[in-house]
């Protein structure tokens, strides 16, 4: 089983040191936003997925940032998508998950707790096709 990596919630320099060590790895970034019940939601739908065998899923892993501010700066680093809606850095905790592009590290998709609530597997199918997509210079 492939089980999340869950940054610190302690410690901000870790978690940013995790992070920024997987970001230069070369897998498909589910990110889970902090510690909602929306985000928890969230997360064991990805942990479902990502351990269901399917080929889509192999090069997925889920990220678990417990306290999101902590990579928020990294976060907004990245080229996002720009079909969608600008993202609320500020109020990061309207967020539940997004997804990382595997080679660029682009921002492909992102759902707020409102919307991962409902056909929360099918959402993360979506993350996981949008990161694919929007994988670009």
């Amino acid at each position: 089983m492939i089980d999340p990596i869950i940054l610190s919630e302690i410690d901000a320099d870790d978690a940013k040191s995790t992070f920024k060590l997987w970001l230069n790895d070369k897998y498909t970034l589910l990110v889970v936003l902090g510690t909602q019940e929306e985000a928890k939601l969230a997360l064991q739908a990805a942990y479902k997925q990502i351990n269901s065998g399917s080929v889509n899923y192999k090069s997925v892993r889920a990220i678990h940032a417990p306290v999101p501010e902590f990579i928020v700066p990294e976060l907004k680093q990245l080229k996002v998508n720009p079909a969608l809606n600008p993202i609320n850095w500020a109020n990061i905790g309207l967020y539940a998950i997004l997804s990382l592009s595997n080679k660029y590290n682009n921002i492909g998709k992102i759902y707020s707790n409102i919307d991962i609530t409902e056909n929360t597997e099918g959402k993360i199918n979506n993350l996981v096709l949008q990161a694919q997509a929007f994988d670009r210079p």
